[in-house]
Parts: structure tokens; sequence; C-alpha cells
């Protein structure tokens, strides 16, 4: 049998009145852990809304686009970030539908409202954030697009995680136990490589610098300063790095796609983590399998990409309840995983 809203105001001692207006188009007039409280119940319950009754009532389909470019790295759709999309959608019978397409197209004039036509969408999720093509932001805007910009950031309309707090709190994190020679590890595109990266890679680098200067130590960065460093030269860097005098004590890394790299070049040099270096890393979740001697889990700060999904729906909702406006940038704070990869400096 299907769950009912009674069913679900009995779970959480709320009225039905208060349930309906949850989960239908009117949540915002109640408190943030109202409604956290009915939509968790309805997710454990399995609730799911009447949709031809909210087609005829709203004049709304329940669907949702999802665009992604065609250029892999500038729109990457992570495991959880669909999963968090999905799982919001899920509580009102939404539905989502994806599409790609490349740059020429999405800067054609016709071609998003065109698409949004022909799918039926409400609105628009959008998952390009990366070099993203500046008409293309115009061309939403003068035609009055419904959309939210994922995990890219904009004055209005979007929901990103906030990189500078997070590598600030991660190096904080290291500073607290001790640490002041903390080694930065993360690569930094030159233009020739990649026209332009992701802002985190810019955000990321400065909340490290900015917590280290607080405390007035000087920034160390790692040898992979570009994409294009070979492992040969990457190796005798790091071996400069590693055994110098006064050599890192913690490394603050900054993905797992590199996150080997630098754990083994520090082993090959005999060091032991945590014991002889600590090790935090900046990510949406910690690999496993390294195939590396170190401890698991990892210490790791993850980026909320189910969260960041989740958000840029009840974002375009809101969009969508308000004829359009926009609304605030949603920045969603990083969490701290406590791993076995950390301890105080050892005495050098």
């Amino acid at each position: 049998m299907p769950v009912t809203i009674k069913e679900i105001a009995e779970v959480t001692g709320l009225s039905v009145p208060t349930v309906g207006r949850i989960l239908g188009n009117k949540g915002h007039l109640h408190r943030p852990e109202a409604r956290e409280q009915v939509l968790e119940a309805a997710r454990k319950m399995g609730y799911r809304a009447n949709s031809s009754a909210r087609s005829m009532r709203t004049g709304r389909q329940g669907c949702f686009a999802l665009l992604l470019s065609t250029l892999g790295e500038a729109s990457t759709l992570q495991s959880p970030l669909l999963q968090g999309l999905l799982d919001a959608m899920a509580i009102k019978d939404e539905h989502l539908i994806v599409f790609r397409a490349p740059d020429h197209e999405l800067t054609a004039s016709d071609f998003i409202p065109k698409i949004i036509r022909e799918l039926m969408a409400d609105g628009l999720l959008i998952n390009y954030n990366a070099a993203i093509p500046s008409q293309m932001e115009t061309l939403i805007e003068e035609r009055h697009i419904p959309s939210v910009w994922i995990n890219s950031k904009h004055e209005t309309d979007s929901v990103h995680p906030d990189d500078y707090a997070g590598a600030f709190d991660a190096t904080t994190y290291l500073l607290h136990l001790g640490h002041s020679r903390i080694l930065y590890v993360s690569p930094i595109p030159t233009e020739a490589s990649v026209p332009a990266p992701h802002y985190s890679v810019t955000d990321r680098r400065t909340g490290y610098v900015a917590a280290m200067r607080a405390e007035g130590l000087e920034p160390r960065f790692s040898p992979s300063t570009t994409y294009s460093a070979n492992d040969r030269q990457i190796a005798t860097e790091f071996d400069a790095i590693m055994t110098a005098p006064d050599r890192p004590t913690a490394m603050l890394v900054n993905g797992a796609n590199i996150l080997n790299i630098a754990l083994f070049n520090a082993i090959a040099r005999g060091l032991r983590v945590p014991q002889d270096i600590s090790l935090v890393l900046i990510d949406s979740e910690p690999p496993r399998h390294l195939g590396l001697p170190i401890p698991y889990p990892i210490t790791t700060y993850e980026i909320p990409f189910a969260e960041m999904g989740r958000t840029a729906v009840d974002l375009l909702r809101e969009k969508l309840r308000n004829c359009g406006a926009p609304v605030e940038p949603a920045r969603l704070p990083l969490t701290l995983r406590e791993g076995a990869t950390c301890a105080p400096p050892a005495s050098l």
C-alpha cells in the first residue's frame, strides 16, 4: 500500500497540514528542522507523491534536465552527486533527464530552450563547472531558463563546496597537532594544459596559504606544480624535499588522483605514515586500495557531493516556486573524517 501523508505525520509527530505543505511546494514556510524530519521519514518509508495531481495543480511536469558537457574534465558526474540528485527528486516523484552537448550547441542561441521544451523539463541542473563558455551563461540568463549551477561559483543560483574553508580547516587540523612544516601537494594546471581550471584549485591553495600565514609560517608546495610534469622530474624534486634537514612532517594532499604519487615518494625515502609524516586528503572519499604500506582509513576532508545534489534540487524548486527569481548561492562545508594517518610530529 502507498505511504500516506497521514502516516508520515504520525511517525514525525507533526500535523497532517504541516507534512502536506513540506511535501508539497510550501516547505519554505516551516523550520529547516521540521523539513528535514519530514523528508527523512518520507525517504525511509518510501513515500511517493501523486505526480498527476501535482501536474494539474501546479502546471509543472515534475521533470528536471541535467546538463553535461561533452568535455569530460569540465563536467565530471560523481556517483554521490547523482545519488543525491535522485534521492531528492524521488521524494516528490520527480524525474531526471540527462543530456550532453558540445560547446558549439550549448552556445547556439536557441539550443538549450529547444531542449528544455522537447524534454518537457521544468528547469535545468547544470553540471558544467570548469572553462564554462561565457556565451552559454549569458544565453541562459537572457532566456530566463530556471537553472541551478552545480559545483560552480556564481553570484546566484549555484551550489558548491566551501573549498577555501575546507583547506583552511584541514591545514589548521595539522597545525593543532603540532605540525609547522606542512607540504601542500596539488597539481596546478598550466595555461597550455587546462585554460580555465576548476575554481577549487585556487580556493584550496589560498585556504592553505592563509592558515599557514595566520601562524606566521611559510607555505610549502609540492614539486608536481603542473599536470605536464613527468614522473622522473617529480621524483627528483620530491627527493630534494623529503631528504632536506627541514623536511615536511605532514602533507595536505589535494585529490586522490595524486595521493599515490605523494605517498610513494615519501615511503621510498623510508618515511612511515603517520610516525614520520602525517597525511590529510581533500577529496570526495578516501581510496581503499592503494597498494602501499599505510594505515587505513585515511584522514579526509570530504567534499559533500551527495548533499550538493540534494541542495541543487531544493534550490531549483525554490526558483520555480518564486517564478524564476534568483536564489542565494549555497556554500557547503567539507566534512572531516578522522582516520589513522595523522599524529603529532616526531622530534627530528
